[in-house]
């Protein structure tokens, strides 16, 4: 049997006693939370929260790949502490239920780390991605940050399509998809045809990193690149 390693321990003790009581805890925080504080400043702490446990979770299993189980435990156990912490804004806008699939996505993900299985860590990082791109959808960010994402998404797929990393690739895919649903509002307000066309040079790109075809899928970042630079020039100049 296999030795585990204190940080491991702790993560095990730790760990699981954060994510499978958040549930019950997150109710008990919101009804000591004053509602108009949770409203105004826990929306935009939440976006920023939420968007830093998506890059984390990207990061986590970049360094199981690299069998840094270690690091990867003690950056599982960060992504705890702000979940822990979020919770109270999440719940002004999301059902306990949301709340307790992500406590399970991670909780899974959590096993994997412990078992060192590359597998089950890639099974919990799906489960965990999606739920985190869920709750994004109830706390957008400011215009920019969202632009800042998609563009951030869209370079990061070419890169993961050139590592020949198409899970990896699907990921970034399914951020500029969350990304494109929460911009679509405010992005057909200020640029209807280039946000339009915008939308076909993402599917695009879509289709090529699939494809793995990298020449399709840089051709197409560089439209979708273009099109989000005119996007945000008609923003700062409306």
């Amino acid at each position: 049997m296999e030795r585990r390693s204190p940080t491991s321990m702790r993560l095990n003790r730790m760990g699981r006693t954060c994510v499978r009581a958040v549930g019950g805890a997150a109710l008990a925080m919101l009804l000591a939370w004053p509602a108009a504080h949770a409203q105004t400043q826990g929306g935009s702490r939440a976006s920023e929260d939420l968007r830093q446990m998506r890059a984390a979770l990207l990061e986590i299993r970049v360094r199981c790949h690299g069998r840094r189980w270690e690091d990867s435990a003690d950056l599982l156990l960060r992504i705890k502490r702000t979940f822990s912490r979020t919770t109270p804004a999440l719940l002004t806008r999301l059902s306990p239920d949301d709340v307790s699939h992500f406590s399970y996505a991670l909780a899974t993900l959590e096993d994997g780390l412990i078992a060192r299985d590359l597998e089950q860590v890639e099974q919990g990082m799906q489960l965990s991605h999606s739920s985190v791109a869920q709750m994004q959808g109830r706390f957008p960010g400011e215009v920019d940050e969202e632009l800042d994402d998609l563009q951030r998404a869209c370079s990061d797929a070419v890169q993961a399509t050139a590592r020949g990393d198409f899970q990896e690739v699907q990921y970034h895919l399914e951020d500029l998809a969350a990304g494109r649903h929460r911009l679509d509002t405010a992005g057909m307000a200020y640029a209807r045809e280039s946000w339009v066309h915008f939308g076909l040079a993402a599917e695009t790109l879509a289709r090529a990193a699939r494809s793995h075809n990298l020449p399709a899928t840089q051709a197409a970042a560089q439209a979708v690149d273009r099109d989000l630079r005119d996007i945000r020039d008609r923003i700062l100049n409306r």
